[in-house]
C-alpha cells in the first residue's frame, strides 16, 4: 500500500503538463464584477502564464516547476519535480480558467490533467488534478510564478 501511495504521489506530480482550458464558446459581453474582463478573448490576450512557475501539488512534499510559453490561448513547456520526473505540458487558457495535462514516464508512462483557475493578478495558480492514464488518483495543485 505505501509503494501504491508513493507511485500514485509521483504520477501525481510529474509528468507533462497539457494546459487545455474548459471554454464554453460563450464570449457575451454580460456584466462582470469589478476587476474582471467582460470577454473572454480579451481576458485571455491580457493574462499572459509565459514564464516559470513552482509549488506544491499532491498531498505529498513533492515540488512541481514548469517552464509555460503562451502564444495567445495556446500554452506549452516542460516541468519537472522534485521525485525526479520531467516532461512536457500543452494545452490552453481562457479567462481565468486553466487545464493542464501532465504527461510524465517515472515510474510509468501516465496523464494526469489538472484543472483549476489563475489568480486576478496572474501570478498564482491552483486547483484539482486526476491521474487518467497510468495510474489513478487525485489531489491539490498550487504554483506560484517565479
Amino acid at each position: 500500500m505505501t509503494r501504491l501511495l508513493a507511485v500514485l504521489g509521483v504520477l501525481a506530480l510529474g509528468g507533462g503538463l497539457f494546459l487545455a482550458a474548459g471554454c464554453d464558446g460563450d464570449d457575451s459581453t454580460s456584466a462582470a464584477p469589478s476587476g474582471t474582463a467582460t470577454n473572454g478573448a480579451s481576458e485571455t490576450a491580457a493574462l499572459s502564464l509565459t514564464g516559470t512557475w513552482k509549488g506544491p501539488i499532491s498531498a505529498a512534499s513533492d515540488t512541481i516547476t514548469m517552464h509555460i510559453s503562451q502564444n495567445e490561448s495556446i500554452l506549452t513547456g516542460s516541468y519537472t519535480d522534485s521525485s525526479g520526473d520531467a516532461g512536457t505540458l500543452s494545452g490552453e487558457v481562457s479567462d481565468h480558467h486553466v487545464e493542464l495535462t501532465l504527461i510524465g514516464t517515472l515510474p510509468v508512462d501516465y496523464v494526469a490533467v489538472l484543472t483549476g483557475t489563475v489568480s486576478d493578478d496572474g501570478n498564482e495558480m491552483d486547483g484539482t488534478y486526476e491521474i487518467t492514464e497510468g495510474g489513478s488518483g487525485t489531489g491539490p495543485w498550487h504554483v506560484t510564478r517565479q
